[in-house]
């Protein structure tokens, strides 16, 4: 068996390998630009939930209206068939629209 004589390079770990590249120091100018894009991506991320904080406000909003106007027209409902299911209103209907009269006698039947 033949000695090898050049010795076995071995991986570096994937943890040193990113301190290496991590611990490289950074050039002013390109720190600069992450901070300025980073500033600006933050920024953009807050336009966007307050503009989706403003659209459901206006959709709650109208969403109460339309709750107002049908809450009002269940309550002119309500008001209505009180007014129509009255005894005075039900008997004149009855007897002039529908042509029904009172009775006249009791019929009891034996079963």
């Amino acid at each position: 068996m033949a000695v090898r004589e050049a010795r076995i390079q071995r991986r570096v770990a994937l943890p040193a390998q990113f301190a290496q590249v991590v611990l490289r120091p950074i050039s002013p100018s390109r720190l600069v630009l992450a901070l300025i894009v980073a500033a600006f991506v933050l920024a953009m991320v807050w336009v966007q939930q307050t503009q989706a904080i403003v659209r459901v406000g206006g959709e709650v909003q109208s969403l109460e209206r339309r709750l107002e106007v049908l809450l009002q027209t269940q309550q002119d409902l309500r008001a209505q068939l009180a007014t129509e299911n009255d005894l005075p209103t039900v008997q004149r209907v009855a007897f002039r629209d529908l042509d029904m009269r009172e009775p006249t006698d009791s019929l009891y039947v034996n079963s």
